[in-house]
């Protein structure tokens, strides 16, 4: 095995540029515990594939973060799979929750992982760590190849609309007297998007405009959703057309049965994948 290093750059790359610090562990008894230990089935379910070195134990790079024997600040090696809004995160220092411990200082890691805290600096949930391997590391590279495909084909199929379009107006959700104060507001706005091609409508009639609703809240429950801006043309897959999956995405950005929720990243993807797109879903009907 080629043991990889990590090299020294210690805050992620996101808006603030303040200078992250380790803290000292203290005692806490918030730390999450949906963390597991072992490979995971399946790379769609972690946002983050991550080669590691494990730095420290019991150490933090940020504040927020309660701190206990399973939190340990990670150098970055490599980065297999993240989330757009925080990109490739090689060489950079974070922090990784991994409840079983059982790390060792210096060594290298495959990390599976979720999104946890966001402030000064970037903390994670390990959904799975194994030790680092060429062959374990190839192995997720391929699944990642596939990956895409295969979601792109199960959203698509499950869509109540697949569609291309332009958001030519966006506006501010008005709150409900009776909604609750959170400090993970979501921030709902509804997007006006004109419709350019229909790829598939699972029956309906082919609209010329759609009214979807997105969080512009970049929270940490809600960084994940797909964001969108006057101007931006997508490749949109909308709803469910099972009704029960439908009432609930709607149910939760209090969309109407006309309006839908863009909630998980394959609601809406970039107009450059849309002639690959083509392709795929005519091959899976053939």
């Amino acid at each position: 095995m080629n043991k990889k290093k990590a090299s020294k750059k210690t805050q992620p790359p996101r808006k603030s540029k303040k200078k992250s610090s380790k803290k000292k562990a203290s005692a806490s008894t918030s730390v999450p515990e949906a963390v597991v230990e072992g490979p995971d089935d399946s790379v769609e379910e972690a946002p983050f594939i991550l080669v590691v070195q494990v730095l420290a134990q019991g150490a933090a790079t940020m504040d927020e973060v309660p701190i206990d024997g399973g939190t340990f600040v990670v150098g970055v090696v490599e980065t297999l799979a993240s989330i757009e809004a925080i990109g490739d995160l090689a060489g950079f220092e974070i922090t990784l929750q991994y409840s079983p411990a059982g790390l060792e200082l210096g060594e290298n890691y495959l990390v599976h992982a979720q999104s946890w805290l966001y402030g000064d600096g970037i903390a994670l949930l390990a959904t799975s760590v194994t030790p680092y391997s060429d062959a374990d590391t190839q192995a997720v590279v391929e699944s990642l190849e596939e990956a895409p495909r295969a979601a792109v084909l199960s959203r698509a199929a499950e869509a109540e609309l697949v569609a291309s379009g332009k958001v030519i107006s966006i506006k501010e959700v008005s709150k409900s007297e009776n909604e609750p104060v959170t400090e993970h507001d979501p921030q709902w706005r509804e997007a006006v998007v004109e419709i350019e091609s229909v790829e598939r409508a699972a029956g309906r009639s082919k609209p010329e405009q759609v009214t979807v609703r997105f969080a512009a809240s970049d929270d940490a429950e809600w960084v994940d959703a797909p964001k969108v801006s006057v101007g931006d043309r997508r490749v949109f897959m909308l709803g469910n057309a099972r009704k029960e999956k439908a009432a609930a995405s709607r149910a939760i950005s209090g969309a109407s049965p006309d309006e839908y929720s863009l909630l998980e990243s394959g609601d809406a993807l970039p107009i450059e994948v849309l002639d690959d797109l083509r392709k795929v879903m005519q091959g899976d009907e053939q």
